[in-house]
């Protein structure tokens, strides 16, 4: 399990994907900070993800969340018990990365501040 853990950072540590949007435009797309989030997660920096992208940590709390619903319903025998309101995660999910785009952009545009600076 940790080879496969190391795998993934190395692939992460190498793949510099930069944001298409951001290079042409100047300014911050939802996604902007993903890459960069996945890495601070798979390192256990939470807080450092969250400021990255928030995103990231909320859909792998989904996820979580999601898998433990799954097992629960397996474990006692009852399919209701799962999670199955993938629509509300979504809304949450594009709700996050509109207030997060917003945010960066804020700060980018009016204060000046670049939040995403290595």
């Amino acid at each position: 399990m940790m080879d496969m853990l190391g795998k993934m950072m190395e692939f992460f540590e190498a793949a510099g994907i930069p944001c298409v949007f951001h290079l042409v435009t100047g300014f911050y797309c939802p996604g902007c900070g993903g890459t960069r989030a996945v890495k601070a997660l798979l390192r256990g920096e939470i807080r450092a993800s969250i400021r990255y992208n928030p995103m990231v940590a909320y859909g792998a709390g989904v996820l979580v969340l999601i898998a433990i619903s799954w097992g629960f319903s397996r474990l006692m025998g009852k399919p209701g018990l799962f999670i199955k309101k993938y629509g509300i995660f979504l809304a949450g999910g594009l709700v996050i990365g509109l207030i997060n785009c917003m945010y960066k952009n804020y700060y980018l545009i009016v204060k000046g501040i670049d939040l995403l600076q290595p």
